[in-house]
Order: structure tokens, then sequence, then C-alpha cells
């Protein structure tokens, strides 16, 4: 998780406070984190998750800790709800367009 965040504050150009107050937690918390002396929660995880992605990286690629399965598991779950989304979305907009060629 440590080079995670790192890789993370880097990429956006912050210093550890910066990081700290954009994921919503205290700079005190993230160096429990990167010592390994706390674990980040499921919530924490997917704000790590979002800032990568605007950052341009791939948060799947970057974890490579003990906690990669929980990391990974939030980012499927989180890309499997942006697809039933989309499925709505099109099905919603199918029934439209029979019930408009009717």
């Amino acid at each position: 998780m440590n080079k995670r965040l790192e890789t993370l504050r880097y990429s956006l150009g912050l210093e550890w406070g910066e990081l700290a107050e954009r994921l919503n937690i205290s700079r005190a918390m993230i160096g429990f984190i990167r010592n390994g002396k706390r674990k980040p929660s499921a919530a924490l995880l997917m704000r790590i998750s979002e800032l990568e992605q605007q950052a341009g990286g791939n948060p799947v690629a970057v974890a490579n800790d003990t906690t990669n399965w929980r990391d990974r598991a939030l980012l499927a779950e989180r890309k499997l709800l942006q697809v039933r989304e989309a499925l709505d979305l099109i099905l919603k907009g199918t029934a439209k367009l029979n019930e408009a060629v009717k």
C-alpha cells in the first residue's frame, strides 16, 4: 500500500498532507497505513482508486500488497455496477425506440 500511495501522491504532485486531505483522512492515518499499522477501509480504498483513475493510473496494476485481493474485488464490484447502469440505459433506450417505431 505504501508504494501505491507514493505513486498516487507523485502522480498528483501532492504533499502527504494534501493527499490525506484529498482522501478525507488525517495525515497521521496516511502514516499508519504506509507503515502497515492500519489497513485502509473499503471506503478509503474506493477513494484511492478514484484518485488513481483521475491521475490516469491503473489501480489494479499498481496494487501489489496484501490488500490486493480486496482492491481487486472492490474495483470489480464497481465496474460491474457501471456495466449494469449502462445496460439499464441501453434497455430503456431500446424500449423507447420500439415504442416509437410502433
